[in-house]
């Protein structure tokens, strides 16, 4: 069940799960919260059991998402991103 409220810049929504305060809001907070849902109260079969470990020889670090992991290696092993992060700015539509 999703609890929706509204306010001056769009909707609120609010996490359902028992003792969870996870609150969405704006363009993305339909998709944000189903993510939120998937990854924090999911079971492992609703996420496939997914996990990115980071390839770097003896870093034991792994995430849930591609982008976290590839936000860990613009940060600490450079070497392994792909490039510089783009701007966003630089590709919003006028």
């Amino acid at each position: 069940m999703i609890r929706e409220t509204s306010a001056q810049h769009g909707a609120r929504l609010y996490c359902s799960e028992p003792d969870c305060r996870a609150t969405f809001q704006g363009s993305y907070a339909k998709g944000s919260l189903a993510r939120h849902r998937r990854l924090k109260h999911g079971s492992h079969q609703d996420r496939d059991g997914r996990e990115y470990d980071c390839e770097e020889p003896g870093c034991s670090k792994s995430y849930k998402r591609q982008d976290a992991r590839l936000k860990h290696y613009r940060k600490v092993h450079r070497h392994l991103a792909p490039g510089p992060a783009l701007s966003r700015t630089k590709y919003r539509s006028v």
